[in-house]
């Protein structure tokens, strides 16, 4: 193990959460994860989306985006819970279905898209913090999730 001479010691800090701008007041999200639409279908009431046993309750528009749980977004066992959203043009819309390895189904009848309309998965009015709490788990693991085949843009900060 590396020792640290001792005029460092109780001069570091161990920033966590706050690198993603979260876990306190003073910082803000910086992190949005977004994917395009890759699919838009009408799905009649009592048609099934996804694997499993999930029925449209009424007939609704469905959009497919191209991600799924190898991109990060959490598959939770019960494809029916109605806690789970993304965002799609400032709306939160219902993620229908079983959250597929590649592909997700989201719920976009009240809303006005088009293929080119970005579907923000985290951002845009999703927090880490209610994903975390619709999926029973703790902000890290949300955050943490997102690595592999998500490609990443570094914007560099604006400083007032």
């Amino acid at each position: 193990m590396l020792e640290l001479p001792q005029e460092f010691y109780k001069d570091a800090i161990r920033p966590g959460l706050a690198v993603y701008g979260y876990g306190s007041g003073i910082v803000s999200p910086i992190l949005s994860i977004y994917a395009p639409i890759i699919k838009i279908a009408f799905v009649r009431q009592g048609e099934h989306i996804s694997y499993g046993d999930y029925t449209a309750p009424r007939d609704m528009l469905v959009a497919s985006i191209r991600a799924g749980y190898a991109d990060g977004i959490r598959r939770k066992a019960d494809p029916n819970a109605d806690n789970r959203f993304v965002s799609v043009n400032g709306v939160l819309c219902p993620i229908v279905g079983q959250v597929c390895m590649d592909i997700t189904m989201v719920d976009v009848s009240k809303v006005k898209i088009c293929y080119r309309d970005k579907v923000f998965v985290l951002g845009n009015g999703i927090s880490a913090n209610d994903i975390a709490l619709a999926e029973n788990t703790n902000v890290y693991e949300v955050l943490t999730s997102f690595k592999g085949r998500v490609n990443r843009r570094y914007i560099k900060p604006r400083f007032n």
